[in-house]
């Protein structure tokens, strides 16, 4: 079996092991976001909430967008494959940015 394109199967497989060493970083980053709707500040700020649903739903949305990449890549749709491997791009860089500028 054979590549269909060598170009997105490197990207494929090279944006899901940056994914997958940036767990640690999330995980530490999803510990502290515990805090945001501990106690009685956070009653009713739906805000917090949403934040805390969307640094815990990463490893989901990892899961997710690996197997619609490669579904899509194996169905010859390059571009939609590298759209989907893009996803969780969105909690690398923004959980990256907490945890160099805010946790140093």
């Amino acid at each position: 079996m054979s590549m269909k394109n060598t170009n997105t199967a490197l990207i494929l497989w090279g944006c899901q092991l940056l994914y997958i060493l940036f767990v640690p970083v999330w995980f530490m980053t999803a510990m502290m976001s515990g805090i945001l709707v501990d106690g009685p500040p956070a009653n009713g700020q739906f805000g917090r909430l949403m934040l805390y649903v969307l640094i815990w739903i990463y490893p989901f949305v990892g899961c997710l967008s690996a197997l619609f990449g490669w579904l899509t890549y194996h169905l010859h749709k390059f571009k939609a494959a590298r759209i989907f491997n893009g996803l969780p791009m969105l909690w690398v860089l923004s959980l990256s940015y907490v945890f160099l500028f805010v946790y140093r």
